[in-house]
Protein backbone atom coordinates (compact mmCIF):
# COMPACT_ATOMS: atom_id res chain seq x y z
CA UNK A 1 0.00 0.00 0.00
CA UNK A 2 2.83 2.41 1.05
CA UNK A 3 3.97 2.21 -2.79
CA UNK A 4 1.34 3.70 -4.10
CA UNK A 5 1.54 6.92 -1.91
CA UNK A 6 3.87 8.01 -4.37
CA UNK A 7 2.39 6.95 -7.31
CA UNK A 8 -0.76 8.67 -6.11
CA UNK A 9 0.90 11.87 -5.41
CA UNK A 10 2.62 12.18 -9.01
CA UNK A 11 -1.17 11.55 -10.48
CA UNK A 12 -2.25 14.23 -8.67
CA UNK A 13 0.48 16.59 -9.62
CA UNK A 14 0.51 15.69 -13.12
CA UNK A 15 -3.58 15.96 -13.08
CA UNK A 16 -3.14 19.49 -11.52
CA UNK A 17 -0.90 20.48 -14.27
CA UNK A 18 -2.93 18.70 -17.67
CA UNK A 19 -6.01 20.99 -15.69
CA UNK A 20 -4.25 23.96 -16.10
CA UNK A 21 -5.50 26.07 -18.57
CA UNK A 22 -5.88 30.26 -19.67
CA UNK A 23 -9.34 30.53 -19.36
CA UNK A 24 -11.38 33.68 -20.35
CA UNK A 25 -12.94 36.31 -17.10
CA UNK A 26 -16.96 35.55 -15.83
CA UNK A 27 -18.72 36.61 -18.78
CA UNK A 28 -22.15 38.25 -18.03
CA UNK A 29 -24.60 35.89 -19.66
CA UNK A 30 -26.30 36.24 -22.97
CA UNK A 31 -30.00 34.95 -23.58
CA UNK A 32 -30.28 33.00 -26.49
CA UNK A 33 -33.13 35.01 -27.49
CA UNK A 34 -30.80 38.13 -27.90
CA UNK A 35 -28.80 36.14 -30.87
CA UNK A 36 -31.54 33.72 -32.54
CA UNK A 37 -35.04 33.91 -33.29
CA UNK A 38 -37.78 32.08 -31.40
CA UNK A 39 -37.92 29.55 -34.24
CA UNK A 40 -34.45 29.32 -34.91
CA UNK A 41 -34.47 28.22 -31.12
CA UNK A 42 -37.31 25.98 -31.37
CA UNK A 43 -36.32 24.33 -34.48
CA UNK A 44 -32.98 23.40 -32.69
CA UNK A 45 -34.49 21.96 -29.59
CA UNK A 46 -37.00 19.80 -31.60
CA UNK A 47 -34.21 18.43 -33.30
CA UNK A 48 -31.32 18.10 -30.35
CA UNK A 49 -33.38 16.89 -27.70
CA UNK A 50 -34.47 13.56 -28.97
CA UNK A 51 -30.86 12.92 -29.92
CA UNK A 52 -29.55 13.39 -26.45
CA UNK A 53 -31.73 10.98 -25.33
CA UNK A 54 -30.52 8.41 -28.12
CA UNK A 55 -27.16 9.54 -27.40
CA UNK A 56 -28.30 7.26 -24.26
CA UNK A 57 -29.23 4.79 -25.40
CA UNK A 58 -26.28 4.23 -27.90
CA UNK A 59 -24.39 4.10 -24.40
CA UNK A 60 -26.56 1.85 -22.56
CA UNK A 61 -26.61 -0.87 -25.48
CA UNK A 62 -23.05 -1.61 -26.03
CA UNK A 63 -22.75 -1.55 -22.20
CA UNK A 64 -25.25 -4.09 -21.51
CA UNK A 65 -23.96 -6.30 -24.61
CA UNK A 66 -20.43 -5.96 -23.07
CA UNK A 67 -21.60 -7.47 -19.79
CA UNK A 68 -23.49 -10.16 -21.40
CA UNK A 69 -20.98 -11.55 -23.63
CA UNK A 70 -18.50 -11.22 -20.21
CA UNK A 71 -21.41 -12.99 -18.25
CA UNK A 72 -21.89 -15.77 -21.11
CA UNK A 73 -19.60 -15.63 -24.19
CA UNK A 74 -21.24 -18.14 -27.13
CA UNK A 75 -19.43 -20.47 -27.93
CA UNK A 76 -18.88 -19.19 -31.34
CA UNK A 77 -16.61 -16.89 -30.00
CA UNK A 78 -14.75 -18.91 -27.50
CA UNK A 79 -14.14 -21.11 -30.52
CA UNK A 80 -11.88 -18.74 -32.00
CA UNK A 81 -9.29 -19.25 -29.42
CA UNK A 82 -6.89 -16.61 -30.46
CA UNK A 83 -7.29 -13.80 -27.94
CA UNK A 84 -7.11 -11.18 -30.76
CA UNK A 85 -10.00 -12.70 -33.06
CA UNK A 86 -12.22 -12.71 -29.82
CA UNK A 87 -11.37 -8.72 -29.14
CA UNK A 88 -11.87 -8.41 -32.89
CA UNK A 89 -15.30 -9.78 -32.73
CA UNK A 90 -16.37 -8.28 -29.73
CA UNK A 91 -15.55 -5.21 -30.99
CA UNK A 92 -17.45 -5.33 -34.40
CA UNK A 93 -20.49 -6.69 -32.05
CA UNK A 94 -20.27 -3.62 -30.14
CA UNK A 95 -20.32 -1.33 -33.29
CA UNK A 96 -23.58 -3.58 -34.73
CA UNK A 97 -25.77 -3.48 -31.81
CA UNK A 98 -25.70 0.83 -32.29
CA UNK A 99 -26.72 0.43 -35.77
CA UNK A 100 -30.37 0.64 -35.26
CA UNK A 101 -29.38 3.72 -33.22
CA UNK A 102 -27.55 5.12 -35.97
CA UNK A 103 -30.02 4.36 -38.27
CA UNK A 104 -32.94 6.61 -36.43
CA UNK A 105 -29.94 9.04 -35.89
CA UNK A 106 -29.32 9.28 -39.98
CA UNK A 107 -32.97 9.56 -40.85
CA UNK A 108 -32.99 12.70 -38.43
CA UNK A 109 -30.02 14.46 -39.95
CA UNK A 110 -31.58 13.53 -43.44
CA UNK A 111 -34.66 14.93 -42.60
CA UNK A 112 -32.97 17.90 -40.93
CA UNK A 113 -31.19 18.59 -44.13
CA UNK A 114 -27.67 18.15 -42.03
CA UNK A 115 -26.91 14.37 -43.57
CA UNK A 116 -26.55 14.02 -47.03
CA UNK A 117 -25.64 10.82 -47.50
CA UNK A 118 -27.25 8.22 -49.37
CA UNK A 119 -28.46 4.88 -47.65
CA UNK A 120 -25.72 2.68 -49.08
CA UNK A 121 -23.40 5.42 -48.37
CA UNK A 122 -23.98 5.70 -44.76
CA UNK A 123 -23.79 1.66 -44.74
CA UNK A 124 -20.67 1.61 -45.89
CA UNK A 125 -19.63 3.86 -43.88
CA UNK A 126 -21.13 2.16 -40.81
CA UNK A 127 -19.23 -1.12 -42.29
CA UNK A 128 -15.93 1.13 -42.29
CA UNK A 129 -16.33 1.93 -38.44
CA UNK A 130 -17.01 -1.65 -37.70
CA UNK A 131 -14.40 -2.86 -39.66
CA UNK A 132 -11.84 -0.25 -37.76
CA UNK A 133 -12.83 -0.68 -34.53
CA UNK A 134 -12.43 -4.29 -34.78
CA UNK A 135 -9.13 -4.06 -36.56
CA UNK A 136 -8.09 -1.59 -33.50
CA UNK A 137 -9.17 -3.66 -30.90
CA UNK A 138 -8.37 -6.57 -31.69
CA UNK A 139 -4.27 -5.63 -32.22
CA UNK A 140 -4.33 -3.57 -29.32
CA UNK A 141 -5.38 -6.60 -27.07
CA UNK A 142 -2.62 -8.66 -28.84
CA UNK A 143 0.15 -5.99 -28.22
CA UNK A 144 -1.41 -5.71 -24.73
CA UNK A 145 -0.87 -9.63 -24.23
CA UNK A 146 2.57 -9.44 -25.95
CA UNK A 147 3.78 -6.83 -23.58
CA UNK A 148 2.24 -8.40 -21.01
CA UNK A 149 3.93 -11.32 -20.92
CA UNK A 150 7.03 -9.82 -21.49
CA UNK A 151 7.08 -6.75 -19.24
CA UNK A 152 4.76 -7.28 -16.52
CA UNK A 153 1.51 -5.82 -16.00
CA UNK A 154 2.51 -2.06 -14.67
CA UNK A 155 5.25 -2.06 -17.66
CA UNK A 156 2.86 -3.39 -19.99
CA UNK A 157 0.13 -0.50 -19.48
CA UNK A 158 2.36 2.27 -19.65
CA UNK A 159 3.52 0.75 -22.79
CA UNK A 160 -0.52 0.33 -23.89
CA UNK A 161 0.15 4.69 -23.24
CA UNK A 162 3.00 4.80 -25.17
CA UNK A 163 1.02 3.00 -28.30
CA UNK A 164 -2.03 4.72 -28.00
CA UNK A 165 0.06 8.24 -28.50
CA UNK A 166 1.68 6.60 -31.67
CA UNK A 167 -1.55 5.84 -33.11
CA UNK A 168 -2.64 9.55 -32.21
CA UNK A 169 0.47 10.48 -34.09
CA UNK A 170 -0.12 8.55 -37.14
CA UNK A 171 -4.22 8.98 -37.39
CA UNK A 172 -3.77 12.07 -40.05
CA UNK A 173 -1.68 9.69 -42.17
CA UNK A 174 -3.32 6.42 -41.55
CA UNK A 175 -6.67 6.92 -40.29
CA UNK A 176 -8.28 9.82 -41.86
CA UNK A 177 -7.60 9.11 -45.26
CA UNK A 178 -10.29 6.37 -45.15
CA UNK A 179 -12.58 8.58 -43.82
CA UNK A 180 -12.57 11.94 -45.88
CA UNK A 181 -10.21 12.75 -48.18
CA UNK A 182 -8.65 16.22 -47.97
CA UNK A 183 -7.30 19.41 -50.38
CA UNK A 184 -4.77 21.92 -49.80
CA UNK A 185 -5.89 25.67 -49.07
CA UNK A 186 -5.98 27.39 -52.73
CA UNK A 187 -7.16 30.51 -52.06
CA UNK A 188 -4.00 32.51 -51.53
CA UNK A 189 -5.58 35.75 -48.86
CA UNK A 190 -6.72 32.27 -46.83
CA UNK A 191 -3.25 31.18 -47.23
CA UNK A 192 -1.81 34.55 -45.89
CA UNK A 193 -4.02 34.62 -43.75
CA UNK A 194 -2.84 31.26 -41.99
CA UNK A 195 0.79 31.68 -42.46
CA UNK A 196 0.07 35.30 -40.68
CA UNK A 197 -2.26 33.37 -37.75
CA UNK A 198 0.78 31.03 -37.08
CA UNK A 199 3.77 33.10 -37.01
CA UNK A 200 1.47 35.31 -34.42
CA UNK A 201 0.39 32.85 -32.59
CA UNK A 202 3.40 30.75 -32.39
CA UNK A 203 1.65 27.34 -33.61
CA UNK A 204 2.89 25.52 -36.41
CA UNK A 205 1.01 22.81 -37.72
CA UNK A 206 1.87 20.05 -40.02
CA UNK A 207 -0.68 21.43 -42.47
CA UNK A 208 -3.68 23.42 -42.60
CA UNK A 209 -5.79 21.74 -45.15
CA UNK A 210 -9.65 21.42 -46.39
CA UNK A 211 -12.19 18.22 -45.83
CA UNK A 212 -13.57 17.44 -48.70
CA UNK A 213 -17.08 16.47 -46.99
CA UNK A 214 -19.94 18.61 -48.89
CA UNK A 215 -21.23 15.53 -50.92
CA UNK A 216 -22.05 13.88 -47.32
CA UNK A 217 -22.80 16.74 -44.82
CA UNK A 218 -24.33 20.67 -44.97
CA UNK A 219 -23.29 20.97 -41.35
CA UNK A 220 -19.61 22.81 -40.65
CA UNK A 221 -16.98 21.77 -38.52
CA UNK A 222 -13.02 21.88 -37.97
CA UNK A 223 -11.13 19.88 -36.23
CA UNK A 224 -6.91 19.15 -34.98
CA UNK A 225 -5.68 15.77 -34.64
CA UNK A 226 -2.00 14.13 -35.11
CA UNK A 227 0.71 14.36 -32.42
CA UNK A 228 3.99 16.55 -32.84
CA UNK A 229 5.04 16.61 -36.58
CA UNK A 230 1.49 15.24 -37.90
CA UNK A 231 -0.71 17.60 -35.61
CA UNK A 232 -2.85 19.55 -38.63
CA UNK A 233 -6.16 21.73 -38.51
CA UNK A 234 -8.75 20.15 -40.87
CA UNK A 235 -11.69 22.59 -42.01
CA UNK A 236 -14.55 21.66 -43.76
CA UNK A 237 -15.00 22.84 -47.50
CA UNK A 238 -18.62 24.14 -46.60
CA UNK A 239 -17.34 26.92 -44.15
CA UNK A 240 -15.01 28.30 -46.82
CA UNK A 241 -18.23 30.32 -47.89
CA UNK A 242 -18.57 32.01 -44.27
CA UNK A 243 -17.13 35.72 -44.37
CA UNK A 244 -13.36 36.40 -43.90
CA UNK A 245 -13.61 37.35 -40.34
CA UNK A 246 -15.57 33.92 -39.27
CA UNK A 247 -13.35 32.16 -41.10
CA UNK A 248 -10.12 33.85 -39.10
CA UNK A 249 -12.51 33.68 -36.22
CA UNK A 250 -12.34 29.78 -36.89
CA UNK A 251 -8.81 29.41 -37.39
CA UNK A 252 -7.22 31.10 -34.57
CA UNK A 253 -9.55 28.99 -32.58
CA UNK A 254 -8.04 25.77 -33.99
CA UNK A 255 -4.10 27.11 -34.15
CA UNK A 256 -5.23 27.45 -30.28
CA UNK A 257 -5.09 24.20 -29.95
CA UNK A 258 -2.33 23.56 -31.74
CA UNK A 259 -0.24 25.86 -29.64
CA UNK A 260 -1.59 24.95 -26.21
CA UNK A 261 -0.80 21.12 -26.70
CA UNK A 262 -4.36 20.22 -26.62
CA UNK A 263 -3.84 16.86 -28.18
CA UNK A 264 -0.42 15.73 -26.45
CA UNK A 265 -2.71 16.88 -23.46
CA UNK A 266 -5.57 14.48 -24.68
CA UNK A 267 -3.04 11.96 -24.97
CA UNK A 268 -1.42 12.68 -21.43
CA UNK A 269 -4.99 12.64 -19.73
CA UNK A 270 -5.14 9.29 -21.27
CA UNK A 271 -2.08 7.94 -19.45
CA UNK A 272 -3.17 9.24 -16.48
CA UNK A 273 -6.67 7.65 -16.15
CA UNK A 274 -6.20 4.98 -18.40
CA UNK A 275 -2.63 3.70 -16.45
CA UNK A 276 -4.48 2.78 -12.97
CA UNK A 277 -7.71 1.66 -14.70
CA UNK A 278 -6.04 -0.89 -17.11
CA UNK A 279 -3.78 -2.32 -14.20
CA UNK A 280 -6.65 -2.94 -12.01
CA UNK A 281 -8.92 -4.38 -15.01
CA UNK A 282 -6.24 -7.04 -15.40
CA UNK A 283 -5.79 -7.58 -11.76
CA UNK A 284 -9.66 -8.22 -11.75
CA UNK A 285 -9.79 -10.04 -14.34
CA UNK A 286 -7.02 -12.29 -13.85
CA UNK A 287 -8.51 -12.99 -10.39
CA UNK A 288 -11.85 -13.86 -11.81
CA UNK A 289 -10.97 -15.78 -14.96
CA UNK A 290 -7.66 -16.63 -15.13
CA UNK A 291 -5.43 -16.05 -18.12
CA UNK A 292 -6.10 -12.81 -19.65
CA UNK A 293 -5.81 -14.79 -23.00
CA UNK A 294 -8.83 -16.78 -22.55
CA UNK A 295 -11.55 -15.71 -24.64
CA UNK A 296 -14.03 -15.70 -21.24
CA UNK A 297 -11.16 -13.53 -19.93
CA UNK A 298 -10.90 -11.00 -23.32
CA UNK A 299 -15.00 -10.49 -22.81
CA UNK A 300 -14.94 -9.39 -19.36
CA UNK A 301 -11.66 -7.08 -19.95
CA UNK A 302 -13.30 -5.65 -22.52
CA UNK A 303 -16.38 -5.03 -20.45
CA UNK A 304 -14.88 -3.09 -17.54
CA UNK A 305 -12.94 -1.14 -20.55
CA UNK A 306 -16.18 -0.18 -21.77
CA UNK A 307 -17.66 0.76 -18.00
CA UNK A 308 -14.34 2.36 -17.65
CA UNK A 309 -15.30 4.79 -20.35
CA UNK A 310 -18.73 5.39 -19.71
CA UNK A 311 -17.81 6.01 -16.42
CA UNK A 312 -15.31 8.33 -16.97
CA UNK A 313 -16.95 9.78 -19.30
CA UNK A 314 -18.44 13.14 -17.68
CA UNK A 315 -14.76 13.84 -16.40
CA UNK A 316 -13.76 13.37 -20.06
CA UNK A 317 -16.12 15.91 -21.33
CA UNK A 318 -14.86 18.37 -18.76
CA UNK A 319 -11.54 18.35 -19.85
CA UNK A 320 -12.36 19.01 -23.24
CA UNK A 321 -14.97 21.19 -22.39
CA UNK A 322 -12.19 23.40 -20.43
CA UNK A 323 -9.56 23.05 -23.57
CA UNK A 324 -12.29 24.62 -25.86
CA UNK A 325 -13.29 27.39 -23.68
CA UNK A 326 -9.11 28.08 -23.71
CA UNK A 327 -9.05 27.60 -27.48
CA UNK A 328 -11.65 30.46 -27.99
CA UNK A 329 -9.87 32.58 -25.40
CA UNK A 330 -6.70 32.21 -27.28
CA UNK A 331 -7.85 32.63 -30.43
CA UNK A 332 -9.82 35.93 -29.21
CA UNK A 333 -6.46 37.04 -27.84
CA UNK A 334 -4.94 36.34 -31.60
CA UNK A 335 -7.55 37.81 -33.66
CA UNK A 336 -8.47 40.55 -31.43
CA UNK A 337 -12.22 40.69 -33.05
CA UNK A 338 -14.92 39.24 -30.27
CA UNK A 339 -17.29 40.61 -33.42
CA UNK A 340 -16.09 37.79 -35.31
CA UNK A 341 -16.10 35.27 -32.70
CA UNK A 342 -19.94 35.84 -32.05
CA UNK A 343 -20.48 35.85 -35.67
CA UNK A 344 -18.82 32.33 -36.06
CA UNK A 345 -20.79 30.93 -32.96
CA UNK A 346 -23.97 32.00 -34.63
CA UNK A 347 -23.28 30.49 -37.71
CA UNK A 348 -21.98 27.51 -36.57
CA UNK A 349 -24.89 26.73 -34.39
CA UNK A 350 -27.55 27.96 -37.42
CA UNK A 351 -25.69 25.14 -39.49
CA UNK A 352 -25.63 22.45 -37.45
CA UNK A 353 -28.44 23.59 -35.40
CA UNK A 354 -26.74 23.76 -31.89
CA UNK A 355 -29.35 24.34 -29.27
CA UNK A 356 -28.72 27.69 -27.28
CA UNK A 357 -30.58 26.29 -24.66
CA UNK A 358 -29.60 22.35 -23.66
CA UNK A 359 -30.34 20.74 -20.53
CA UNK A 360 -27.80 20.46 -17.74
CA UNK A 361 -27.43 17.35 -17.73
CA UNK A 362 -26.98 16.43 -21.35
CA UNK A 363 -24.30 19.03 -20.96
CA UNK A 364 -22.46 17.68 -17.89
CA UNK A 365 -22.87 14.32 -19.74
CA UNK A 366 -22.35 14.73 -23.45
CA UNK A 367 -21.29 17.86 -24.54
CA UNK A 368 -17.16 18.31 -25.21
CA UNK A 369 -17.53 21.82 -26.09
CA UNK A 370 -19.49 24.66 -23.95
CA UNK A 371 -22.92 25.51 -25.07
CA UNK A 372 -23.09 27.62 -27.80
CA UNK A 373 -24.81 30.80 -25.46
CA UNK A 374 -21.39 30.75 -23.20
CA UNK A 375 -18.97 30.88 -26.37
CA UNK A 376 -20.98 33.60 -27.21
CA UNK A 377 -21.27 35.30 -23.99
CA UNK A 378 -17.17 35.16 -23.59
CA UNK A 379 -16.56 36.78 -27.20
CA UNK A 380 -19.42 39.56 -26.65
CA UNK A 381 -17.58 40.46 -23.45
CA UNK A 382 -14.47 40.50 -24.74
CA UNK A 383 -15.49 42.75 -27.46
CA UNK A 384 -16.97 45.37 -24.75
CA UNK A 385 -13.75 45.47 -22.67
Amino acid sequence: MRRLVPFGLVLVVAAAWLWRAQLPPDAPPVPATAVFTAAQIERAKEYREPGYRLALVRLALPLLLAFALAWRLPRRLAALRRPWLVASAIAALLVLVVVPVDAVTHVRAENAGLDLRSWPRWALDEAVTAALQALTVGAAYAAALLLLRRLGKAAAAAAVAVLVAAFVMLQPLLLDPLLFSTRPVTDPVLRAEIGRLERTMDAHPASVSVAEVGSSTTAENAMVDGLGPTVRVTIDESILNAPFREIQALLGHELAHVKRLHTLKGTLWFALLGIPLLLAIATIVERRRGSLAEPAAVAAVLALALLAFTVTLPLQNAISRRYEAEADWVGLQATHDGGGAVALQRRLALANLSNPEPPRWAVWLLFDHPPVMDRIAVARAYSSS
